[in-house]
């Protein structure tokens, strides 16, 4: 038994047993007075859904352009004698990095300021291109406002410094460079 249904527009559909779709009976052209743009519901489906898929692809660029970049992993090196290596790694965060320096030998309880200079461990900036949360008990986390492809533009370098107090004194280093 077919069922009848009325669109705004007063054409009457057929809603064919098991079907998703809806039939017009009377005006299904557009020469006829009562054809109206929706009264396909096929067609007027297949627009949402290219509007639909336009919109997201806008919304998940950022997100596909992060997954360009992959960590990378940037080992330090122990200076001055100090015995501490270890290794950073930065992850990709959106339009940010996320750095964690992992150190090995490091004193108990020390917060150990850490930065990115430019230059590389063998010419270092004194001056921090981006200053890291410390180091304490062989680990820090910070959040940097820059991809890993700007800290790779120029040559750049971790520097572990061995205290607050003692800042020339550096304890570890490690040059930022591209995977080979």
């Amino acid at each position: 038994m077919d069922m009848l249904h009325f669109a705004s527009v007063g054409t009457a559909y057929r809603q064919p047993g098991n079907a998703s779709w809806c039939e017009p009976l009377l005006g299904d052209s557009p020469n006829s007075r009562l054809w109206h743009p929706d009264s396909n519901p096929k067609e007027k489906s297949m627009k949402r859904l290219a509007l639909s898929l336009v919109l997201a692809s806008f919304a998940i660029a950022p997100a596909f352009a992060a997954m360009k970049e992959k960590p990378l992993k940037v080992e330090l090196t122990a200076q001055n004698g100090s015995g501490e290596t270890g290794y950073a790694m930065l992850y990709p965060h959106g339009a940010k990095t996320k750095v964690i320096v992992h150190l090995k030998g490091t004193p108990k309880g020390v917060a150990q300021p850490d930065h990115i200079h430019k230059g590389t461990c063998a010419n270092l900036d004194p001056k921090p291109a981006f200053v890291l949360k410390p180091v304490v008990d062989g680990k820090s986390v910070t959040i940097v406002h820059a991809t890993i492809a700007d800290l790779l533009k120029e040559p750049m370098a971790f520097n572990v410094h061995e205290s607050a107090k003692d800042l020339k004194k550096y304890v570890a280093c490690g040059d930022i460079t591209a995977p080979k």
